[in-house]
């Protein structure tokens, strides 16, 4: 799961292809209105994805996993990584200014 680079192109009745979108691949645990949200390496991003968090609690699925990518969008409705990591606090220029 895992890109990588290649020097051509290839295509094939037997592969599925989906838009590298610039986010962080997060793994969605839901069980019983409980949400934990976990990266690739199955560290807990729950704390920092609260807006996805709350909405997979209104999921009608007792238990469900859904893998995906979550990004965050800029003004023109582009995905942008910086905004992504600002949103969840791992942007230091932002974060380590005072308050105020």
């Amino acid at each position: 799961m895992m890109a990588r680079t290649t020097d051509h192109a290839f295509s094939g009745d037997d592969w599925i292809f989906e838009p590298k979108l610039d986010g962080y691949r997060t793994i969605a645990f839901v069980r019983n209105g409980q949400v934990t949200l976990r990266s690739r390496n199955g560290k807990d991003m729950t704390e920092k994805m609260p807006a996805i968090a709350q909405e997979l609690r209104g999921l009608l699925e007792s238990e469900i996993v859904i893998d995906g990518e979550a990004v965050a969008l800029d003004e023109r409705g582009l995905p942008s990584f910086g905004l992504l990591q600002h949103t969840m606090g791992f942007d230091r220029s932002v974060s380590e200014r005072p308050p105020g």
